[in-house]
C-alpha cells in the first residue's frame, strides 16, 4: 500500500511540476513597470506614461527557427494579431543580446510626447503602412474588438520557398500562456 501511495504522490509531482516549467506568461505592466496590468483592466491611452511587457525567454523558444512576440485584438468573432516582435534564434544579434537574457522588456505603446517608438511592428496586412502600435490600440472604439491579449508562439521552416525564394513557415506553436486580456476602450452605456 505504501508503495502505491508513494508511487501516486511521485506521478502527481512530476505531472505538477511539469505544469509549471511550461507555463511561460507575459507580464503586461503601465507607468514604467509600476502596475501590472491585471485580467480585464481598462487601458485608457490618455492616462498612462506607457505600456510595456516583460516576455521570458526559455530554451523552447531557442529551439524554433522563429519566435514571435503577439499582440492579438480579439472579439467575438475575430482574433488577429495586431501587432508583433519577431525574433530569429539564429542570428548572431539573438546570441548575443537575447539568448543569454531571463527575460525581455518591451515597450509596447510609446511614451506621450517621445518619440522612442514602440517595439512592435504593426501588422500591415491589416493595418495601413502608416499605422503605429499605438494607433492600433488607441484607436480602436469597436466595443467588440477592443480586447488585447500578448502570447509567444515559435514557428518551424517547412522547407519550402515562396516565389520570391523566401523560406515558409508552419502555422505555429504556442510557447507561452495567454497574457492577461486587457481593454482600450469601455462600453460605458452597460449597467
Amino acid at each position: 500500500m505504501k508503495t502505491k501511495s508513494f508511487l501516486l504522490f511521485f506521478c502527481l509531482s512530476i505531472l505538477l511540476f511539469s505544469f509549471q516549467a511550461t507555463d511561460v506568461k507575459i507580464s503586461v505592466y503601465i507607468d514604467n513597470f509600476k502596475t501590472e496590468v491585471t485580467e480585464g483592466l481598462f487601458v485608457n491611452c490618455r492616462k498612462i506614461s506607457d505600456l510595456s511587457i516583460i516576455v521570458p525567454i526559455t530554451e523552447e523558444m531557442k529551439g524554433y527557427d522563429m519566435f514571435k512576440v503577439e499582440l492579438h485584438r480579439f472579439g467575438p468573432d475575430e482574433d488577429i494579431i495586431a501587432a508583433f516582435k519577431l525574433y530569429d534564434p539564429n542570428t548572431k544579434e539573438f546570441k548575443k543580446k537575447i539568448a543569454p537574457k531571463e527575460s525581455v522588456k518591451l515597450m509596447v505603446l510609446e511614451k506621450e510626447g517621445q518619440f522612442t517608438g514602440s517595439d512592435l511592428e504593426t501588422n500591415t496586412t491589416i493595418f495601413p503602412a502608416t499605422s503605429r502600435t499605438n494607433q492600433v490600440f488607441c484607436d480602436s472604439h469597436d466595443l467588440k474588438k477592443c480586447s488585447f491579449y500578448f502570447i509567444v508562439r515559435g514557428y518551424k521552416k517547412t522547407g519550402e520557398k515562396t516565389q520570391f525564394n523566401e523560406d515558409v513557415f508552419d502555422k505555429g506553436t504556442d510557447l507561452s500562456s495567454k497574457s492577461v486580456v486587457f481593454k482600450s476602450w469601455i462600453d460605458r452605456t452597460v449597467k
